[in-house]
């Protein structure tokens, strides 16, 4: 998932969703072969005009999935790039529920979880349940249908590079303040640590998500909790120079 890491050096220790395209599948081209382009390989270049000429030549490619059983739409939307997520919804791919979770659409999340009781905990291929993915990539609408079909609010990460995180580590990464808020409604624990002993204060404070502070510290978030490396909240506004989130996280005398 696309993860702009906060500036500085020590800010980028915190690490809860970095950008995946970097591990996208390559295709080599040897001396005397010819690369066969995939669907991937146009959602890639993130220009719609290539996606469209290649589903005019193989339509069927909409519902393909990559090696790491990504579709074309969520392959998109982890590379940053919604403009081709949209265009290929709007010419007939077929969401499941982990597409229709990143997408936020709660009507189409309804959909793919049909009847089913287990869906709304699943986990994908690699490694996110559908709450997750929602507070990663936003739509309260979407969250809501997960939370009260029974989607387990502290569920845990099992992606290989990106393990232990909660949903409400995805939305403070993805900077979805209007997930994380309704997440700590519904009980979120507000100090739930990932690896690395970084919490979501920890995330807000680096992103100079003043919001999204406030609400922490109001749903008893520590306000000086130390990572592995002894990094607090407080570290990581001062770095970054978000002024307001300093004043609030500074010790009272």
């Amino acid at each position: 998932m696309s993860w702009r890491p906060p500036a500085t050096a020590a800010a980028r220790r915190v690490a809860p969703f970095h950008s995946l395209s970097s591990g996208l599948a390559q295709y080599p081209v040897g001396r005397n072969t010819i690369a066969r382009t995939t669907i991937f390989d146009a959602v890639d270049t993130g220009d719609p005009t290539r996606v469209k000429r290649k589903l005019t030549r193989e339509p069927e490619s909409l519902d393909a999935r990559d090696g790491d059983g990504l579709s074309p739409v969520r392959r998109a939307l982890y590379g940053g790039h919604r403009e081709i997520a949209d265009f290929l919804r709007a010419h007939g791919a077929q969401l499941d529920v982990f597409d229709a979770a990143a997408c936020g659409d709660a009507e189409a999340l309804q959909r793919a979880l049909g009847r089913s009781t287990k869906r709304v905990n699943a986990y994908s291929s690699d490694g996110f349940t559908p709450l997750h993915l929602v507070s990663y990539f936003g739509g309260t609408d979407a969250a809501t249908v997960l939370l009260d079909r029974g989607a387990q609010i502290e569920a845990r990460t099992t992606n290989s590079g990106l393990r232990g995180l909660t949903p409400l580590h995805s939305a403070a990464a993805g900077q979805q303040t209007d997930v994380a808020l309704l997440l700590l409604d519904r009980g979120a624990d507000s100090n739930a640590t990932q690896p690395g002993g970084w919490t979501p204060l920890h995330q807000a404070a680096a992103n100079g998500n003043l919001v999204l502070c406030k609400a922490l510290l109001k749903h008893k978030a520590k306000r000086a909790p130390e990572s592995d490396d002894r990094y607090r909240p407080l570290d990581f506004a001062i770095e970054n120079k978000h002024a307001e989130i300093v004043r609030l996280l500074k010790p009272r005398r």
